[in-house]
């Protein structure tokens, strides 16, 4: 019981440290705003010092090296933890829960369905990973000058001044990968996301919300059937302070079955958490794209008093979708490689 509750209790922290660091306006005022300057400005900074004062500034500057690898510059961590949390998650589904299906709430065929659907979710992670953001240089300006400046977030004739390429509209420079990125939307698991990838990383977490709300919905039917199997809410229980018989109740068989399944419980629990945490990201990017506004334009416009916030929305939501999903930039690309192979076979 004391192990469950200190799980809910880091991932609902956990929840609450990505929303604050990534959701909220930092130069705002309020509670959350404080938040945020606390978790990204000073709490590393009083860390930092606290170090230097303990270990000297050979440790701290070890400290500083490792934490900008794992934040900062390109790596395979993140995508091994998440690779160790779907793997291990799927390998414990195997050994506890589905040896419990079929059962009265649950055919065979869902065995399959969570095959499939963990198959899906790493696919798509690899996808998501695997292609670039867009590379704005010299060379592939052309392919991504299709946006106009609105004046006050983009504004015209202006370089970036770390690569020194011509800022274009809904560009951004990404700290992450060191390069400018076209219609940047934000960074993510040490790279970015930008116009060429915004459609690979919305299946992947729409992909991953759907997996994780169907292992909710799995497991609980597991939980339930193995309480209604045991006829749990009928059984007598004894009272451990006075070793006298019980009635059963809710706490006392939800306590019994946690320490019957442990793993089961614990999973449902993680799902249920994860799942609602991703279908609300999907659900916030799901808004974003029929409105088509990127991560980064939408906290720019809560800043911003002069920015207008449907400025590069489209007559249509379909005519918004698509942009997402059949990019301008590889329609130009597409047809620039026609016209060069064609010129090459005449």
């Amino acid at each position: 019981m004391i192990f469950l509750s200190l799980l809910v209790l880091f991932l609902a922290t956990s929840l609450l440290v990505v929303f604050v660091v990534f959701c909220v306006d930092g130069t705002r005022d309020g509670v959350l705003g404080r938040m945020h300057r606390s978790l990204l400005n000073d709490i590393p900074d009083a860390c930092g010092d606290l170090i230097l004062r303990a270990c000297g500034e050979r440790v701290h500057g070890q400290v500083t090296a490792n934490v900008r690898y794992v934040l900062y510059e390109r790596n395979p961590l993140m995508q091994l933890v998440y690779l160790a949390l779907v793997g291990g998650g799927y390998g414990l589904f195997l050994i506890y829960a589905q040896p419990l299906i079929p059962n009265i709430y649950l055919s065979a065929y869902h065995t399959v369905c969570v095959l499939f659907l963990s198959t899906a979710a790493i696919c798509t992670f690899f996808q998501a990973c695997s292609t670039s953001a867009g590379v704005l240089n010299a060379r592939t300006t052309r392919w991504h000058d299709h946006y106009a400046y609105d004046g006050v977030m983009y504004k015209k004739d202006s370089t970036c001044k770390t690569c020194q390429c011509l800022k274009l509209a809904r560009s951004k420079h990404c700290a992450v990968c060191n390069v400018c990125v076209p219609r940047f939307d934000h960074p993510w698991l040490n790279a970015c996301v930008g116009e060429r990838n915004y459609k690979s990383f919305l299946a992947f977490i729409m992909t991953n919300a759907v997996f994780l709300i169907y292992g909710a919905y799995v497991l609980g039917c597991i939980i339930l059937s193995e309480i209604v199997k045991l006829q749990l809410f009928k059984s007598k229980y004894v009272n451990p302070d006075t070793g006298e018989p019980t009635d059963a109740t809710t706490m006392i068989v939800f306590r019994y079955v946690l320490h019957i399944h442990p793993v089961n419980v614990m999973l449902f629990f993680i799902c249920v958490v994860m799942g609602a945490a991703l279908a609300g990201f999907s659900v916030f990017h799901g808004k974003l794209v029929l409105q088509n506004r990127t991560t980064n334009e939408f906290f720019k416009q809560r800043s911003a008093r002069d920015a207008v916030t449907n400025f590069y929305t489209l007559e249509s939501s379909w005519a918004n979708i698509s942009e997402v999903l059949f990019p301008v930039c590889d329609q130009r690309l597409e047809k620039a490689l026609a016209h060069h192979n064609a010129v090459k076979q005449e």
